[in-house]
C-alpha cells in the first residue's frame, strides 16, 4: 500500500511532526508491502499524484483546493483519511494577543474537510465526542514515544529538586494562573531549582525567581526538549479548563513520564485518560494544592522515586511505538478499499518522491512568516522567478502584494496561478476579492462562477458571493448618485 501523509509548513524537529507524521510513516514503513511518503502541500503544483495515491492522509489542513481533489479520489475509489489535531473552533482561546484574528473561514473549510474525507484520525476520545457529528468513521490513534530514558541511579542525590515545564506559547494563561504561587515556593526553598523550556513571553513571568534557583532554555527540538526533561524530578502540566485544552492530547504526561520525571497536572482533560492517580501522575485543583503535591514530592525521595519509576513503566507498556500495533492501523485502512487499486505504482511513487524533494516550501514559508511586508514580498517574487512554472509560487506573490494594497499586481499574479491550475478555489477567491477593490464587478463574477462551479455549497464562497451582491449594488448606487449630482450641475 502507499500512504501519502499531506501536510503544510510544520517545522518537522517538533514534536507534533514527530508524532503524527514522522513516526507512523516510519514505523508503517517497515511493514511488507507499506510504502509512506510525506510531503509538504506547499511543495505541489501538479495535484495528479495526489488523487492518484492509494491512500492520502491531510494532516490537520484548511486548503478549499483539497475539497475537489477528495471528490476525483472517490471517483477512483480511493480513501483519504483526515487528521485532526485539536479543537479548531476554539483555538482563538489559546493565541497570545498578537496573534489573534477575527473569526476564521477555515473552520468553515476544515468541516469541508472532515465531511468530505472516509475517515477521520486524531489522538484522543475528546476530539472524537466533540466531531463525531461531522463524520461517521472516526479512528483513535494515541501518541506514542520512540525512547524510554534507561531508569536513573537512585545513588545520585544533589541534594537539590527540580521542577520544571516545557512547551508552546499557546499555554501562557494555563501557566500565568499558578506563576505567584510557584515564585514564592520556590524562594522559600533553596533546595528547589524551577526549569523552564519556552519563549521569552512565558520566560518573563518567572522574573520574580532568583536567578541562582532559575534555569531558563530557549525553544528546540523535540530531542532538546526530552534532554531538557531528562533533568527534571517532575514536570508540572497545569491546563485552564477551556474548550481546547479539554481537547489536548496526553502528549506531555507522555513525555514526563518517558524521561522519570513525575508528571503533576491538573486534574482536567486528557491528563484523566492516562496512568493511574497517585502512582503514575499527581493532581491538582488550584495552586494550594500544587504547592502541596509539589512540597510532598520534595520532602519525600523515595515516594517521587517509585512514582517516576511507575510513570515511566507504565508508558513502556502502553505507549511504546514499538510495540504498537501498526499492521492493525494498516487493516483499517484497507477497509475502506472495495478491491486492489487498479493504479500503476511505482511511477505515481517516483513522481510523490520528487514533489516531496522539491525546496520551494521552505522559502514559501519564510515568505509567509516575514513580518517586514516588503521582505514578504522580496522572498515570494523570488520563488516566482526560481518555480515560475508552480502555481503556489504565484498564488503566496499574490498574496503578499495585496496585503499592501498592490491590487494590480497582486490581480496579475493571481492570475497566472490560475492559467497555471485553474481549479485552485483558493486562488480564484483571492482574485475575486481583489478584483472587487479594484471594482471589476463583471470579471469577479466571472471568476467567483468558476469556482463556485467547481465547489457550488462552499459557505465561504456563497458569502463571497454575497458580499459581491453587495458591492455591486452599493457601485450602481454610488455612480447613479454621481451621475444624477453632474446632471443637475449642468442644468443652467
Amino acid at each position: 500500500m502507499l500512504i501519502v501523509q499531506l501536510y503544510s509548513g510544520q517545522n518537522c524537529s517538533t514534536g507534533d511532526f514527530i508524532y503524527r507524521i514522522e513516526q507512523p510513516a516510519r514505523w508503517l514503513s517497515k511493514l511488507a508491502r507499506v510504502e509512506v511518503v510525506n510531503i509538504d502541500l506547499l511543495n505541489v503544483s501538479d495535484w495528479t499524484p495526489l488523487i492518484e495515491a492509494p491512500l492520502l492522509i491531510l494532516h490537520h489542513l484548511s486548503d478549499p483546493d483539497l475539497l475537489p481533489i477528495i471528490t476525483k479520489r472517490r471517483e477512483f475509489g480511493l480513501p483519504t483519511i483526515y487528521e485532526l489535531a485539536d479543537n479548531f473552533h476554539a483555538s482563538q482561546e489559546h493565541l497570545y494577543e498578537d496573534k489573534q484574528t477575527g473569526p476564521l473561514e477555515y473552520h468553515v473549510i476544515i468541516e469541508a474537510l472532515m465531511k468530505r474525507c472516509d475517515a477521520v484520525q486524531t489522538t484522543g476520545i475528546a476530539l472524537r465526542q466533540r466531531y463525531e457529528h461531522l463524520n461517521s468513521n472516526f479512528f483513535i490513534f494515541p501518541n506514542l514515544v520512540e525512547h524510554i530514558n534507561d531508569p536513573k541511579s537512585t545513588d545520585n542525590n544533589s541534594g537539590t529538586f527540580t521542577a520544571g515545564w516545557g512547551g508552546s506559547v499557546r499555554h501562557l494563561a494555563d501557566l500565568q494562573a499558578y506563576v505567584p504561587a510557584l515564585t514564592d515556593w520556590v524562594i522559600q526553598h533553596p533546595d528547589v531549582r524551577l526549569g523552564i523550556m519556552a519563549s521569552q513571553k512565558i520566560q518573563q513571568l518567572f522574573s520574580g525567581v532568583p536567578s541562582e534557583q532559575l534555569s531558563l532554555y530557549h525553544p528546540g527540538s523535540l530531542n532538546d526538549y526530552l534532554v531538557f526533561l531528562s533533568g527534571l524530578d517532575v514536570g508540572i502540566a497545569p491546563l485552564l479548563p477551556t474548550a481546547f485544552n479539554a481537547c489536548r492530547s496526553d502528549v506531555k504526561f507522555l513525555e514526563y513520564a518517558s524521561c522519570e520525571a513525575v508528571p503533576l497536572s491538573s486534574r482536567f482533560g486528557p491528563y484523566l485518560e492516562v496512568g493511574q492517580e497517585d502512582e503514575t501522575i499527581l493532581f491538582f485543583d488550584n495552586s494550594k494544592e500544587l504547592i502541596a503535591k509539589l512540597e510532598s514530592l520534595r520532602s519525600d525521595r523515595e515516594k517521587r522515586a517509585k512514582m517516576a519509576k511507575q510513570a515511566r513503566c507504565w508508558v513502556e507498556e502502553n505507549r511504546l511505538a514499538s510495540k504498537h500495533d501498526w499492521q492493525g492501523r494498516i487493516e483499517k485502512y484497507k477497509s475502506f478499499f472495495s478491491e486492489r487499486p487498479k493504479l500503476e505504482v511505482s511511477s505515481i511513487s517516483a513522481e510523490l518522491q520528487r514533489t516531496r524533494d522539491l525546496a520551494i516550501a521552505t522559502n514559501l514559508v519564510a515568505g509567509i512568516e516575514s513580518h517586514s511586508a516588503q521582505d514578504s514580498i522580496s522572498i515570494l517574487s523570488q520563488a516566482v522567478q526560481d518555480h515560475p512554472h508552480h502555481y503556489q509560487a504565484h498564488y503566496f506573490n499574490g498574496w503578499a502584494q495585496s496585503r499592501v494594497g498592490n491590487y494590480e499586481k497582486a490581480i496579475d499574479s493571481l492570475r497566472y496561478a490560475l492559467k497555471l491550475y485553474p481549479d485552485s478555489i483558493r486562488t480564484g477567491e483571492l482574485l475575486v476579492r481583489n478584483l472587487i477593490l479594484v471594482q471589476q464587478m463583471n470579471d469577479a463574477t466571472e471568476q467567483l462562477n468558476r469556482i463556485l462551479a467547481l465547489e457550488p455549497h462552499l459557505s465561504t464562497l456563497l458569502n463571497l458571493q454575497a458580499t459581491l451582491v453587495r458591492f455591486k449594488k452599493l457601485l450602481k448606487k454610488v455612480n447613479s448618485t454621481s451621475e444624477k449630482s453632474g446632471y443637475e450641475n449642468a442644468v443652467p
